[in-house]
């Protein structure tokens, strides 16, 4: 399945993706999903989009090592800061080679 199909899913089956693939409990998806919207992420689909994004990216970084995202706010606040920091510098990047 897409990441465009996955956005769409309903609350239900998308949250159980999550759990599943991921081992993202209903509190971490909850506080991951409130991070992404008071950063300004006011589309459902946008956060998620970010969520998935972010919990590859987790997954990549640790290789596997945890068993599911930090549950602990502050950490997991921390890890969802840095992956926006990575994030704009791989698109900024992205957006200068083509400029030139």
């Amino acid at each position: 399945m897409s990441t465009e199909e996955l956005v769409h899913l309903p609350d239900s089956a998308f949250i159980h993706l999550c759990r599943q693939k991921y081992k993202v409990t209903n509190r971490v998806h909850r506080m991951m999903d409130l991070f992404f919207c008071n950063y300004g992420m006011e589309g459902r689909t946008e956060r998620r989009r970010h969520l998935i994004s972010f919990l590859e990216y987790n997954r990549i970084k640790y290789s596997n090592d945890h068993e599911c995202v930090e549950s602990d706010l502050e950490i997991l606040t921390e890890e969802l800061e840095e992956y926006l920091e990575d994030s704009f510098v791989v698109m900024y990047m992205r957006e200068r080679a083509f400029s030139i």
